[in-house]
């Protein structure tokens, strides 16, 4: 079961500084990954998302950690032009 993973569902779970979840679309091999983090400063929730069809897992890792970067960029401008706003 080698695509196992592109077919179950995942929830996303909190506590963590960046949350996912998977989301595999019925019948067909495309699955959409979510990730999410709040920010500190408003709490607000930001999202980005990314959708594989039929991909390798080295390469859904790969571009999962980008994402993740890139998520984790954004919400530390968001928060720190928030504080600055306030200093």
């Amino acid at each position: 079961m080698k695509d196992r993973h592109l077919r179950l569902a995942r929830k996303p779970h909190g506590g963590r500084l960046v949350s996912w979840a998977r989301v595999p679309a019925s019948n067909t091999p495309i699955v959409e990954y979510r990730l999410f983090r709040r920010d500190t400063t408003s709490g607000a929730w930001h999202v980005e998302t990314r959708r594989f069809f039929d991909a390798l897992r080295h390469d859904i890792a790969r571009e999962l950690q980008r994402a993740k970067r890139s998520l984790r960029d954004h919400v530390d401008e968001l928060d720190l032009a928030r504080m600055e706003e306030t200093a």
